[in-house]
């Protein structure tokens, strides 16, 4: 994918938003207020996302609240929206968005900030702040995990795709590596000799 070199701006919190909030209200939600106790849980400060794959959930400690304002900006990228929240102190980014960032990314030269401020019952606490950096590459490949909740089990992340279990549900697969061309993986089998796959 081209880098693209035009700065994309872009404002969804104009009166055609569909948070419920009033005029008065949006503005002094873009505003902000005082963070208080409020921080990031996901994506982490300095995370480094490849191109394609599907936009994160925004994830905070410290304020639940139904409507959500964000600002991501770099050199060649300004977007700010007016969104519902998704989930319980979660917001599931729009896909569109996500993918018009990758195009215009600066890679780690010109990281993204990303400030999250939500409607309290009080009104506005926010910004909270942290950087995020997406590469100018797209995953070739899948990314694999472990997850211990319950029975062991490996998953994988195809690009542009959702999780899916890759081994799970007939033993117990712990630690593991793959070869450098994503051709085999190598796993121990609940403390037994490891297996191939």
């Amino acid at each position: 994918v081209p880098q693209m070199r035009d700065t994309l701006n872009r404002d969804t919190c104009g009166s055609a938003n569909k948070t419920g909030l009033n005029d008065a209200q949006l503005k002094a939600l873009m505003a902000g207020g005082n963070k208080g106790a409020m921080r990031w849980l996901y994506p982490y400060d300095g995370t480094v996302f490849p191109r394609g794959m599907l936009a994160p959930t925004l994830m905070w400690d410290g304020a639940d609240a139904k409507v959500a304002y964000i600002h991501l900006k770099s050199k060649q990228f300004d977007f700010q929206g007016c969104f519902a929240t998704t989930g319980p102190q979660q917001l599931q980014l729009p896909q569109d968005l996500w993918d018009q960032a990758g195009i215009r990314s600066g890679g780690a030269s010109d990281p993204f900030t990303l400030e999250l401020t939500v409607q309290g019952p009080g009104g506005p606490i926010g910004p909270i702040s942290e950087q995020l950096v997406i590469a100018q590459a797209t995953l070739k490949g899948s990314i694999y995990y472990n997850s211990y909740s319950g029975m062991g089990a490996i998953y994988r992340i195809p690009p542009g795709g959702m999780v899916q279990p890759f081994l799970s549900g007939f033993g117990c697969f712990g630690c593991h590596t793959v070869s450098a061309n994503g051709a085999r993986l190598l796993t121990s089998t609940g403390g037994g000799p490891g297996a191939s796959y």
